[in-house]
């Protein structure tokens, strides 16, 4: 049967359903870019996705991160429907929009395009055009753009009011690939925009890895965080713009029609439980391949009273700046009593010499160690000197030994294994020390590892015959230890 065009007010209302509405937008450019042999298939969660975009829009949400597993349509909707929708109401904006590649990214700017080039497009939105412009830069002709680049790409000179970031990273990129990735965000990207309070950022990103971009964004205040896994762990309401949130269901399969239990269950078999649980349920659990695991570390409700403990221990990893690029600063301190300890406190910051000595001042106070060691790198030589100066014995130095972190951190796996370090329950700063430890060695940082390893390595040897600090007088020198 030959259907039949549709009625002119027909083509009104969707020509204004359009206009006003992203949702709405979406469906159209689907089936302007799929064509008539793909069926569009409606879901919650892309009424989640576009309500959240068209928030941006609209200036109420400025910092979005949406992460869901691949072939969802996040980058049908952010990345190329989402800069058609806004060039046409607004063709004076500004947008931005990088991928991992020049692939995907020249991809999106295509379809974009096609979706400007059309008639129906034209008539939602007559007062944008198109102005002469190359693949990777859609200009209209009032002076707005839709700018493609990739993370390995030049962003210099040009400013933007949205900047649009999808999956800066592929699956199974390394460990210094995703820290590439998030420097060039933080450094490159970030600061084109024209304005810092009012400029929106949008990532939209699969998780891959418990260090990717997302899981650094999720540690910074302020980012507004639609997490759509493919199996919810709990319930959860949703707002997808409707006067009621969407309820959506422990256990709850997130887009039946398109991949049901059978096929998701296929998809972990091929994938593997690590991936599958990074990609399609956004979980943070320790990849393959990791040195350690959460089973060897007990966990505890509370600490002892700090005279409780034998022996209080930092361990000290220094880094040289404050640089957002630069490696962190850590001291982790241990209470030890018997053969076992408590992990009681981390803190991990990008410190430069200063800042670092207030800190951990601060935390000798507050403690009062007996035994302090640290790394004779960095701003660690320093850190040595001043400290021995005014606390004398039971503070150390100590070196690799000329080991790499993996011969380290092999060499004390049976101890760890024992479960004698004990774990609190609770801590604001548990969360990143486990992202770090359980993914070992492919984790972006490894200050903590570092950390870890020594205190695991020194603990096995045993604290009774060390030296101690005498807050009342000061001892000799003492040795330098090497692990």
């Amino acid at each position: 049967m030959k259907l039949r065009p549709p009625e002119p007010d027909q083509v009104d209302v969707l020509l204004s359903l359009m206009h006003a509405d992203l949702n709405a937008f979406a469906e159209w450019g689907f089936g302007v870019l799929a064509g008539q042999g793909t069926p569009y298939l409606p879901n919650w969660h892309i009424d989640a996705m576009n309500h959240h975009l068209a928030l941006c829009a609209q200036g109420k949400i400025t910092r979005l991160l949406i992460t869901v597993p691949p072939r969802y349509l996040k980058s049908h909707c952010a990345s190329i429907c989402f800069p058609a929708w806004v060039m046409g109401r607004n063709p004076t904006a500004k947008l931005m929009c990088v991928s991992y590649g020049d692939r995907p990214t020249l991809e999106f700017a295509a379809n974009t395009r096609a979706l400007m080039r059309a008639q129906d497009y034209i008539q939602a939105f007559p007062n944008t055009a198109l102005a002469d412009s190359s693949t990777d830069m859609l200009r209209t002709t009032a002076g707005g753009y839709r700018m493609a680049t990739s993370v390995t790409g030049a962003a210099t000179g040009f400013g933007c009011d949205y900047l649009i970031v999808d999956d800066l990273t592929k699956a199974g990129a390394t460990s210094a690939e995703r820290k590439k990735a998030i420097e060039a965000f933080q450094t490159a990207f970030l600061s084109r925009l024209n304005n810092k309070r009012t400029g929106v950022v949008i990532v939209v990103a699969q998780r891959t890895h418990i260090d990717d971009l997302p899981g650094f964004l999720l540690s910074q205040p302020g980012w507004t965080h639609l997490d759509l896994p493919a199996i919810t762990a709990k319930d959860a309401y949703i707002d997808i713009g409707q006067p009621r949130p969407f309820l959506r269901k422990r256990d709850s399969i997130l887009h039946a029609a398109r991949e049901d239990a059978e096929t998701l269950n296929k998809i972990r078999e091929d994938l593997g439980d690590a991936i599958f649980a990074a990609q399609y349920l956004g979980k943070r659990g320790a990849p393959q391949g990791a040195a350690f695991r959460v089973k060897w570390f007990p966990r505890y409700d509370n600490m002892y009273p700090l005279g409780r403990y034998d022996h209080r221990v930092f361990v000290i990893d220094t880094a040289f700046t404050a640089a957002t690029t630069s490696d962190y600063s850590v001291c982790s301190i241990y209470g030890v009593w018997g053969d076992m300890s408590d992990l009681l406190h981390v803190s991990r910051e990008r410190s430069d010499y200063e800042d670092l000595t207030k800190r951990i001042g601060g935390l000798m106070e507050e403690y009062k160690p007996s035994q302090v060691y640290i790394e004779a790198s960095a701003n660690g030589h320093a850190l040595y000197d001043s400290l021995r100066k005014k606390y004398g014995a039971g503070i150390n130095r100590v070196s690799s030994g000329g080991l790499s972190k993996e011969e380290r951190a092999a060499r004390v796996i049976e101890y760890l294994k024992s479960g004698k370090i004990r774990l609190p329950k609770k801590a604001p700063w548990l969360s990143e020390w486990e992202n770090e430890v359980f993914s070992f060695p492919s984790s972006m940082y490894d200050d903590q590892v570092d950390a870890l390893v020594y205190f695991a390595w020194r603990a096995k040897i045993g604290f009774r015959n060390c030296a101690a600090i005498e807050w009342v007088r000061t001892p000799p020198p003492g040795r330098l230890f090497s692990y």
